[in-house]
């Protein structure tokens, strides 16, 4: 499958990884499967690796649809990693053209910046480090089934 996705509910964050080939057709389904999927939560940030995708082919109007019925919550924090130019361009588009929309997706070639990125946001304003360990800990105990690999 060109796109997979994890949740992350002790890190409040979608990590999708795009592999070969993608198109507009395996985004429109991940998305889909994703938000039929019972540990979904639209307020957890977005991790989209697109490093090991060899070509994405969707088109200009597909990413404007895209971006304007997205499945994230207003604002919440989103982070496409490509390295090639095309990779890079691609996800630069989608970021433009979500901007309208109230969605924050920016765009890096380095994935270990685009985590520590999300990771500013992944809790709400007022939790602070305490609350936040307290609360990690606490979902990884008890939440520990919402952790899901599935195929997008």
């Amino acid at each position: 499958m060109p796109l997979t996705y994890l949740i992350d509910a002790s890190r409040r964050i979608i990590v999708a990884r795009a592999s070969g080939i993608l198109t507009e057709d395996d985004l429109r389904s991940v998305r889909m499967l994703m938000q039929g999927d019972p540990a979904f939560n639209r307020h957890f940030g977005q991790l989209l690796d697109l490093r090991a995708a060899t070509e994405v082919i969707v088109s200009v109007p597909a990413m404007a649809r895209l971006a304007a019925s997205s499945a994230f919550a207003p604002g919440v924090r989103r982070a496409f990693v490509g390295v090639t130019d095309a990779q890079y361009n691609m996800a630069w588009t989608f970021a433009m053209l979500s901007e309208p929309h109230n969605q924050l997706v920016h765009v890096f070639r380095d994935i270990s910046v685009a985590e520590a990125w999300l990771m500013e946001g992944a809790y709400p304003r007022g939790i602070d480090a305490r609350q936040k360990t307290r609360s990690s800990d606490a979902d990884a105990r008890t939440d520990s089934d919402q952790k899901n690999i599935s195929p997008m």
